[in-house]
């Protein structure tokens, strides 16, 4: 009999504990990502903090791009990804402008991160190929 209540007790401890580290697992909120300066010598604006679910998002580098570009025509190289995923299109908005317009709008409230492949458009010191962002949904 003192087994068994012992061992109830175990039971319901371990539970407990259980509980506690998926709800604090599943309650943790994403921050924002924040901004290396090192960048600002290649990216002069980016979306980020709160936007509307209809929004774009948009990449604007310093200077213009050297490479030749066709304006608001979808670009097939992946130069940018997101967590969790987004389906769209990126495109060239005039010589310094990128910008991803999402296939259907944005999930209010989620907090998306992007990463964007600078280096694969510019030569950058490898610390500096790939630029993390964040932004939050308005609700």
């Amino acid at each position: 009999m003192k087994f068994q209540n012992t061992f109830r007790k175990a039971v319901a401890l371990a539970m407990a504990f259980l509980l506690l580290i998926t709800t604090q697992i599943a309650c943790k909120k994403k921050g924002p990502i924040p901004f290396n300066p090192a960048f600002a010598q290649y990216i002069s604006a980016f979306t980020g903090g709160s936007i509307s679910a209809a929004s774009t998002i948009r990449i604007r580098l310093t200077d213009a791009f050297a490479g030749n570009v066709t304006f608001n025509t979808p670009l097939t190289t992946e130069l940018i990804e997101f967590s969790p995923d987004l389906e769209g299109e990126l495109v060239w908005i005039d010589n310094q402008t990128l910008e991803f317009k999402p296939k259907e709008k944005l999930k209010r409230g989620e907090v998306y991160e992007a990463e964007f492949h600078l280096g694969s458009i510019v030569q950058v010191a490898s610390e500096l190929k790939e630029f993390e962002f964040s932004f939050m949904v308005m609700n």
